[in-house]
């Protein structure tokens, strides 16, 4: 074995300019694997955390508001869902504030958590009272929409206020 040594490292003295690609050659294999293989493990899959983390919904289903509410009930397990929010109300309904319009699809829930769908309040608080309103972040952003704001429901006569909870 020490043979085998002792005639590779002649080997390597005599041809430097060889050993030297074939050293740096390796040894970017080696930095490339390695960063590779931390790359893949610091990014497996962030949408699939995320999506965990939130526990949101793979599928969501609307229904004809006179459907029984014992039919939906077992939706969950026709489907094979693991788990389930709703049945919730929604609407369709025109939002005015300052002269701006906003078609929005509200959604009718009691409470932000759930077994699905979790809400995850960042400012303001959950309406408490039947003339207050949650609204999204990324909405509230792009239209310039605070709390406290009084939003008009143009979409019906009565043309009821809603305050931003």
């Amino acid at each position: 074995m020490t043979a085998v040594l002792v005639k590779a490292m002649r080997d390597l003295r005599r041809r430097r300019l060889q050993a030297a690609v074939i050293f740096v050659t390796t040894l970017l294999a080696v930095a490339t694997g390695t960063m590779a293989l931390m790359i893949v493990s610091q990014t497996s899959d962030p949408y699939r955390t995320a999506f965990a983390a939130q526990k949101g919904a793979h599928l969501q289903v609307f229904f004809d508001p006179r459907t029984d509410p014992g039919t939906l009930a077992g939706t969950p397990s026709l489907i094979g869902a693991t788990a389930y929010g709703g049945p919730y109300h929604a609407t369709d309904m025109q939002l005015q504030l300052a002269g701006h319009k906003y078609m929005v699809t509200t959604i009718g829930r009691d409470n932000p958590s759930g077994n699905v769908e979790q809400l995850r309040i960042t400012s303001g608080h959950w309406p408490s009272a039947d003339n207050e309103i949650a609204i999204t972040r990324s909405f509230a952003d792009v239209n310039h929409i605070s709390i406290g704001d009084r939003l008009k429901v143009v979409s019906v006569p009565q043309q009821p206020v809603l305050t931003v909870a």
